[in-house]
Order: structure tokens, then C-alpha cells, then sequence
């Protein structure tokens, strides 16, 4: 079984992806990655964000057990992701970008 979650980033990771069609972290990045379970969440994130410029959101499609495997699902804000959110740690980065299936840049 494979799953979706949305990650929306900024100028800098969004050239990155586009590049290496792969997550990092960035310099003075924060050393996680969060991802959102439901796309129109991610969105109102997108849309509250006020410390950087959100330019897009991609859509990442992996199988479910890696994504249970190499996830914290502490919830970050559950008043916003209702339906949960998922933290990739940077030393986990490697092996989530190997287990990608599909990346989207859906908006």
C-alpha cells in the first residue's frame, strides 16, 4: 500500500527539487522535513505561513511502510492538520528519497 503527503516549501527548496528531484536539508535550513497528510491542509498552512515565501507544494507518493518506518507522527499542529503530519529527520532523508515512488508539484 502506498501513501500521499504534501510538503510546501520555499524559493530554495523548490529549485533544489526541481534539480535533484530529492529533499535536503538545506544551509540554515531546520533539519527536519514536515509533510502534511491532506493536501488542502497543507494549503492553509501554505497560506499562514509569515517567516518565508511559500512558491509551491508537492505531493509525495511512497510506500506506507517506509513512510511508517522512517516518520514521526507526533502531531506538529493538529488544530490545523487534522488529519495528521508526518517529520522526516535529516538522517533519514537518504533513505525516504530512495523509497520516493512519484514526486508531484501540484501547485
Amino acid at each position: 500500500m502506498n501513501k500521499l503527503i504534501y510538503r510546501a516549501v520555499g524559493e530554495d527548496e523548490y529549485l533544489e527539487l526541481m534539480n535533484t528531484n530529492q529533499f535536503a536539508v538545506l544551509d540554515g535550513g531546520v533539519d527536519v522535513k514536515y509533510f502534511g497528510m491532506d493536501l488542502n491542509e497543507t494549503i492553509e498552512f501554505a497560506n499562514k505561513r509569515v517567516n518565508r515565501h511559500v512558491v509551491a507544494i508537492f505531493e509525495v507518493l511512497l510506500p506506507l511502510a517506509k513512510l511508517n518506518k522512517l516518520g514521526d507522527f507526533t502531531d506538529v499542529d493538529p488544530f490545523l492538520f487534522k488529519n495528521g503530519s508526518v517529520e522526516i529527520a535529516a538522517d533519514n532523508l537518504n533513505e525516504f528519497n530512495q523509497s520516493i515512488i512519484r514526486i508531484t508539484h501540484r501547485i
